[in-house]
Order: C-alpha cells, then structure tokens, then sequence
C-alpha cells in the first residue's frame, strides 16, 4: 500500500530561500550516489532542517556567505592537522586527488568544479571534520584559546551541521586520509574513526537515549556518510535494503492514535531492554517502545534520515518506518502528551503541541509503502486487537469505571446499593411467602 502521508496538516515552515532546483546526474539512481540535494517537496516543509548555520561541508553550500567565518578556521586546521600527523598538504593533496572520479560519483549533481577545486575542497573539509574528532576524543591537544573550542555555541552547531544529507563528503574519505596520519596513541594502534566520531556525536546525540558506545556491526564495509553512520546506531545490524513490495492484498492499514488505541485496550510502556531505537514490539496487548529524548538535535537528524531513506533506495527505511509509525500514535497534543506521561517520550523539542507537529511535518511529503515497513507486523497485531468488538466494550467500560479512585467508589457504591436493594428485595418476599 504505497501512499504518501499527507493527513497531517498543521503549519509549517515555508521558508525556502535559496532553494535552487538542480538536475540529476544520470547516475544519481546509482549505489555509489549517496549524498543528495533535499527535494522541494520536502524542503519546502521546513527549510531550516537541511541547511547549515555555521560550516559548509562538501559542494552544496561553500559558496554561501554566512559560512565564511569557519572557512578561516579550515584552514588552520589542515595545518595542525599536517604538523601533527608529520604529513604535507601536497601528500593529501595527491591522495585525494586519486579518488576524484569516486568523490564526483557520490552526489547526485554534477560538480561544476575543477579537480584542484574539488580536492582542495575535499582536503580542507576532511581535515576539519577529522582534527574535531582528533580534539574531542583527545587524540591531539588543541589551544583552550581556540574559540571553536572554547565558545559554548560552537561545537553543538557544527554537530548538527555535520548530519545534514546536502552537508556530507563520503565516509571513505575520511577513512583514507586518517589512515596516513601518524601520530602516537596510548596503545599504539591504528586511530579508529569510528570510534572518534561516536565519541564527538556522543557529546549532543548521547542525551537523546541513543547507546553510541555500542560497537557498529556494518551490512557493508563502512557507512556512506557522517550521516549514515548515526543512522545505522539506530537500527538492527539484520535491516536489509527496502525492495518493492507486490503483494497488495495483506497490505497493513493505518492504526489508530495512542489515546484511542488505549481506549480500546492497548497499554504502553516503555522498552527498556530495546537494543535500537526502532525495537518496538506488539505482545498481546501491549505495546514496548524504547524511550526517546527529543530535542533540537534529534529533530533535526530525524529529518535528514528520513531524507535520505526516502531517496536512497540502496538502504533500509527502518526511520521512516518508526517516524511513520510515531506519526499515526500522535494525531494531536493530547496523544503527545499521554505518550510523555508513559515514559516513551521525553519531550524537550518544546509545548506537546509543538511535538506532535514535529511528528505530522516529518511525515510530509514523505511517500511510504506500510507493507515493506519492519512494523507490518505490528500494524496487522493492533488492528487484529481492537476489531474485536468486546476488546472495545470491555475497554470502554474499564476506562469509564476504573480510571481514578472517585470513579471506582461510585462503582463499589452503586453495586453495594443494588446487592442491598435486591437483598431486602429477596427478604420481603420470603417475609410474604412465611406470613402466607
């Protein structure tokens, strides 16, 4: 049942300055096409979820004039880069030069760029992302004058900078270039990127509940971006590629919002045992779904996910799927609020209502099939549930009757009076019967 989800209507951010249409390379459909330009359909619901604030990372945005300001800095650090890692510019320089049909390969326009142009591009913005991951992981010793550092506001900036999908240079970049650094660890083993980068994300992305210290197991030999290796913390190690689905008639329908799902029956809790974000399981009637912390950051990485599950057709869709899902529990603010008060959400985004339009603005535009969701199962479980009539009944009368302490002594009350009434009903007729 392929659709596009379109049902959630509240506002939303128009802004779409700067927006400039480009045509696709004839290649973007390609495995090695990974990093994309957001579409309008999308950015048109909230532009400011795509576009960086402070650095330009990769092709799309380094002309922009308010990223001038950390340009200067990507220069200091290529060469605190090199001097650490006892490496020239012009070694870096020939290295990455050697990728640059598989660098042009990764975006999906074509780069009107010079190979000087484009290598340099790809040396300075690789050796930022890296002496960052160097710094916080404390592999290198940078000034506490340096104001990237030492300004508050910075570094959270730049971590949401660098999970933006039209913000991206290819994780193997970054893999060569760290391979030919040379400087001493405590152990004196290899740097492991990997482990760097969780370290840095773990800084903003570690309060949103996510276990960032638990080691990757990749599907493949490394993740396409900075992006997808945050996505990948969220899903199972088994997610697979989305394929088409052709079986129509056992497609899922949609389910009902939490607050109603409840009324007829379905409890919640959260799923403390969960491994990944997206472990959300349906047992009899109860729903386990792990514990989130949404705030600005994990917005904003939700978004580009689900960008770039919807147009990377090489991937899973398991954020999608949860994002979706999430959605249909969340109608209103009255269904954010309950879902808060069962411990599944922690809301830091802003008013309940401000989190349930987070919910309703991810999921627009966005075109989905429910049968390839990892959650087809859950939605056929649910809807089994509650179309069974004395579910419903039985449900609505606990809701009615038992839901706070007043409600049950009223209940105890009227019971208590109508055995009583009966009593002394069934007590004057024996009383008749003896007088006869």
């Amino acid at each position: 049942m392929a659709s596009q989800i379109e049902e959630h209507d509240g506002t939303a951010d128009h802004c779409t300055t700067n927006y400039n249409p480009r045509l696709l390379k004839k290649s973007a459909g390609a495995e090695s096409c990974f990093i994309f330009r957001v579409p309008h359909n999308l950015a048109q619901i909230d532009n400011k979820a795509y576009k960086p604030k402070i650095v330009s990372i990769g092709p799309y945005h380094h002309k922009e004039k308010q990223m001038q300001m950390i340009q200067e800095h990507k220069h200091r650090f290529l060469k605190l880069f090199t001097d650490k890692g006892n490496l020239s510019q012009k070694q870096l320089e020939d290295m990455v030069g050697e990728l640059e049909d598989k660098i042009r390969k990764s975006y999906s326009e074509e780069l009107d760029l010079t190979k000087e142009e484009l290598v340099e591009m790809m040396v300075l913005d690789g050796c930022f992302i890296l002496v960052l991951f160097l710094v916080k992981s404390r592999k290198i010793v940078e000034s506490v004058d340096d104001p990237i550092f030492n300004a508050p506001w910075i570094v959270p900036s730049l971590l949401t900078d660098l999970l933006l999908l039209e913000n991206q240079v290819p994780f193997f970049l970054l893999k060569t270039i760290i391979k030919k650094l040379r400087i001493s660890t405590d152990s004196n083993r290899p740097i492991d990127l990997n482990n760097m980068a969780r370290i840095f994300f773990d800084y903003s992305l570690g309060n949103a509940n996510i276990d960032l210290s638990l080691e990757i197991q990749y599907n493949s030999d490394e993740p396409y971006h900075l992006l997808d290796f945050i996505r990948r913390k969220f899903i199972p190690e088994s997610s697979s590629p989305k394929k088409p689905s052709h079986n129509s008639n056992s497609s899922p329908k949609f389910i009902l919002s939490a607050k109603t799902l409840y009324l007829k029956g379905i409890n919640f809790q959260p799923n403390i045992k969960a491994k990944t974000l997206v472990d959300i399981k349906l047992e009899n009637n109860k729903f386990h779904i792990p514990r989130i912390v949404l705030d600005g950051s994990t917005s904003l990485l939700f978004f580009n996910c689900v960008a770039f599950e919807q147009y990377y057709k090489h991937c899973s869709n398991d954020i999608t799927s949860y994002i979706v899902f999430m959605g249909f529990l969340m109608k209103d603010k009255d269904d954010a609020t309950f879902l808060c008060k069962k411990h599944i959400i922690e809301n830091c985004l802003g008013t309940d209502e401000e989190l349930s339009q987070f919910f309703k603005n991810t999921c627009k535009g966005v075109t989905f099939d429910l049968t390839n969701s990892y959650l087809a199962p859950v939605y056929e479980g649910v809807n089994k549930y509650t179309s069974k009539c004395y579910t419903g009944y039985w449900a609505d009368f606990r809701h009615t009757h038992f839901t706070s302490p007043w409600t049950i002594t009223s209940l105890c009350a009227g019971i208590l009076v109508i055995c009583l009434t009966v009593t002394q009903v069934w007590l004057k007729i024996l009383s008749y019967n003896n007088d006869k």
